[in-house]
């Protein structure tokens, strides 16, 4: 019957043969024992035997894939000499991390830290601890102003924009319980560990400490006391003043400047070992600037990257002709660290 298949496929093979003798219709004649070999798309692959080989399945346990143990040549899916196969997820895990690691070590930054101490030498083991090479050359050294003229009050409140100015409220009696506002956190942090109680943060620039004073010290007939440095950025005595606040500044101390870098930070900046200064204020910018014009180091400054924590800052840098300067979105080292 037309369409029906035959129950004996040998035969049906012979019968096929005898209807075309010439062979018109029929596959190349290749010796039975080797037509295993060809490639064909409805042939599976065949072991040494003529077997169909096994498919090569995952291990879930181990994370390998392995070959047919047929084909492979033995139990366990590897001959002798013969390269390994995929490694294991946990290996290959700790592998990845380790080469983030070294990579991340490598691309460490070769930094220029110019702050005063004590504040420079945190800083620097600060960018240390994140995998960056840095240079200390501190061109500000912070000196206190003997017999300060304080004053005896009553103050309404004691305004700090530097942790500079923290020791004459320690040794000066009169100042003892008057609440304290600072400019932001770590002079904040500074001011409790040095046993001072009511402390206020503004976190953030002059603008934000004087709106703080002004919110909280509205209406109040004694002046501020300002414990300032004799070179200072920001206007908080004008800002207080259009709060309608009266402001008594004390200059409490100043930053005496170094002319030169030192021998291994000029080595530096010549050879061009160094991607990037880290600037904390105008003064000390001014102060980089200075000491470059001093030891020829103009070509340095235009080449170098600089960061700064404001745009104050890196409005002294632009003024010099330096292309290559970047201000923190905040006045705060986090945000300057974030700029690397």
């Amino acid at each position: 019957m037309p369409g029906k298949r035959h129950p004996h496929p040998r035969a049906a093979r012979r019968h096929r043969r005898r209807r075309h003798p010439h062979g018109a219709d029929r596959r190349a004649g290749v010796p039975a024992g080797a037509r295993r070999l060809l490639p064909h798309p409805d042939r599976r692959p065949r072991d040494r035997v003529g077997r169909p080989a096994r498919a090569a399945r995952p291990d879930r346990q181990a994370g390998r894939q392995h070959r047919p143990r047929d084909l492979a040549g033995g139990r366990g899916g590897r001959r002798r000499g013969a390269r390994r196969g995929c490694r294991s997820r946990a290996e290959g895990a700790r592998r990845a991390g380790l080469l983030r690691g070294l990579l991340t070590r490598e691309a460490g930054v070769r930094l220029l830290v110019t702050r005063p101490d004590p504040d420079g030498a945190r800083t620097a083991a600060a960018l240390r601890t994140r995998g960056h090479d840095v240079l200390a050359a501190p061109l500000l050294r912070i000196e206190s102003v003997a017999d300060a003229a304080i004053g005896d009050g009553p103050w309404a409140a004691v305004a700090l924009t530097s942790t500079n100015a923290i020791g004459a409220i320690v040794s000066h009696e009169g100042l003892s319980g008057v609440p304290v506002f600072t400019v932001g956190g770590r002079t904040a942090r500074a001011a409790r560990d040095a046993g001072l109680t009511a402390v206020r943060s503004a976190e953030g620039d002059v603008a934000a400490l004087a709106a703080l004073i002004a919110a909280e010290c509205a209406g109040a007939r004694d002046p501020v006391l300002y414990l300032a440095g004799e070179d200072r950025a920001g206007d908080l005595e004008g800002l207080l003043a259009g709060h309608g606040l009266a402001v008594k500044t004390a200059v409490v101390y100043r930053a005496v400047t170094e002319s030169r870098f030192p021998d291994t930070v000029r080595a530096a900046l010549v050879s061009g070992a160094v991607d990037a200064v880290l600037h904390y204020s105008r003064r000390t910018a001014e102060a980089f600037l200075a000491a470059c014009a001093v030891d020829g180091l103009d070509a340095a400054t235009l080449r170098i990257r600089h960061l700064c924590l404001s745009p104050q800052v890196a409005a002294a840098l632009r003024e010099a002709g330096s292309k290559d300067v970047v201000a923190a979105p905040r006045p705060d080292e986090a945000s300057l660290f974030g700029l690397l």
